[in-house]
């Protein structure tokens, strides 16, 4: 409003351009922090008022949308191809018992995941030029020249290879022999675009390890772990009953559940007071178990694990003193989202987690690399045992956890040659001075 107000936009002629210069402004001479965050904002409360407040003008604006998908909406394909695409993931849901193959249902999150990639694919193909008018069902998609089009659009989108490139693949070439039954001649052609576009698992990926790098000195781990206790004692020295200050004591069980249970952001901001964590028994002297069901992890396998006695303080003084000026009366959410009822969203949430660790230590983390970072100071400590750590990360096979974390050691085995070769030295030295007769105190020759 203040915008229109100082560029004489009166509101019966606000649009869409009006809209944009406000983008441009926010981009070029705003000192907002967050000025795309702000942008979205004002757009979507713009199109909440046409629909909720009387008398309010009727254009709605275009909300930029920083999601990062490529696909097209189903209503944009021909119905027979959603139809084919839906018998599909209804199938993966749900597969015949009877069936030779023998499959297991596919959990949820799969099943949401797979069909957001088809679309993404045949969104792809539609981009390089693939009429979206042939996209008749999922045969014509897993064609090998179509399928080649799609993959282009993200090698070229991705910078070459990636794991995503070499999953699409992947399951172009599942559909095409499980589902559309294509010729041998053909699955064998999409197996081999499979081949060619695999990406060797050779331990983290560089920019990962970047930033993992400054976990190497011990100043910012303790920076970083001390941070919940920080928080909260900030925040129960500045409470005044606002709801700033239970949001820092949210913020603050958010890390540190990230630090001892490092789970994917999507279960942490779903996590719900009735179900996920369950108590050994009423009071405050039992235990507390985080328990994630196998239909709501990535990998389908159950996640539990006993929370530490320092958690479970933490956690029971924001449930019983907090949590109550975030939540409406019932709401079952850990981390309920702003209209108190339903629960956070999973990427701002991510970003104010983030945000909020750069601000008190200076540090630049993203919360899926709490999971690596555990892995790295587990096997520093105990170098070997991934075992532990693919329990703590949830992984269903060892050989992921070898996979993203061998070589993890390197930085302790190398402390522990330094350590070889000091002795080594200490010990050559103290023989030279033996010959020479020379006797010592510590480390001076008398």
């Amino acid at each position: 409003m203040w915008f229109c107000a100082a560029s004489n936009v009166p509101p019966e002629a606000f649009g869409q351009a009006d809209f944009d210069a406000f983008a441009r402004a926010l981009d070029q001479e705003s000192l907002a922090r967050r000025p795309q965050q702000v942008l979205r904002t004002a757009g979507l409360l713009w199109n909440r008022a046409t629909e909720e407040v009387d008398g309010w003008p009727q254009t709605r604006v275009t909300v930029p949308n920083r999601r990062r998908t490529y696909a097209l909406p189903a209503s944009t394909f021909p119905a027979s191809f959603v139809i084919d695409l839906d018998t599909y993931i209804a199938n993966l849901a749900n597969p015949d018992p009877l069936a030779d193959d023998g499959r297991k249902p596919a959990s949820p999150i799969t099943v949401r995941q797979r069909r957001l990639a088809i679309f993404e694919l045949a969104t792809a193909a539609v981009a390089r030029g693939v009429p979206i008018d042939s996209f008749t069902s999922l045969a014509a998609l897993v064609d090998p020249e179509v399928a080649k089009q799609a993959l282009r659009f993200f090698l070229d989108r991705l910078g070459g290879k990636t794991e995503r490139v070499h999953r699409h693949a992947v399951l172009l070439t599942s559909i095409a022999k499980h589902w559309v039954k294509a010729d041998a001649a053909a699955v064998e052609q999409l197996r081999g675009l499979a081949h060619r576009l695999a990406v060797e698992r050779t331990g983290l990926t560089r920019k990962n390890r970047d930033r993992l790098r400054p976990f190497e000195d011990p100043v910012h781990v303790e920076a970083l772990l001390g941070l919940p206790r920080r928080l909260l004692a900030d925040a129960r020295r500045n409470d005044r009953g606002r709801r700033i200050d239970a949001v820092k004591v949210a913020l603050a069980l958010a890390i540190e559940l990230l630090t001892v249970a490092p789970m994917r952001i999507k279960n942490l901001a779903g996590l719900r007071v009735d179900c996920h964590l369950l108590h050994s028994r009423p009071g405050s002297k039992g235990s507390v178990h985080l328990v994630l069901g196998e239909e709501e992890t990535k990998n389908g396998e159950p996640y539990e694990l006993a929370l530490p006695a320092d958690t479970v303080v933490l956690l029971k003084l924001y449930q019983e003193r907090y949590r109550p000026r975030l939540a409406d009366a019932g709401s079952p959410w850990l981390f309920p989202a702003g209209d108190r009822r339903g629960r956070r969203s999973t990427e701002a949430f991510a970003r104010q987690i983030s945000a909020c660790i750069a601000r008190e230590t200076g540090l630049t983390i993203n919360v899926h690399l709490f999971r690596h970072l555990a892995a790295m100071l587990h096997l520093r400590a105990y170098p070997g045992d991934y075992e532990t750590v693919r329990r703590l990360l949830g992984h269903k096979s060892i050989a992921t956890t070898t996979g993203f974390y061998t070589g993890m050691e390197v930085g302790a085995s190398f402390e522990r040659y330094d350590s070889l070769i000091q002795s080594l030295r200490a010990a050559g030295e103290q023989k030279r001075r033996q010959r020479r007769g020379e006797r010592t105190i510590g480390d001076v020759a008398v």
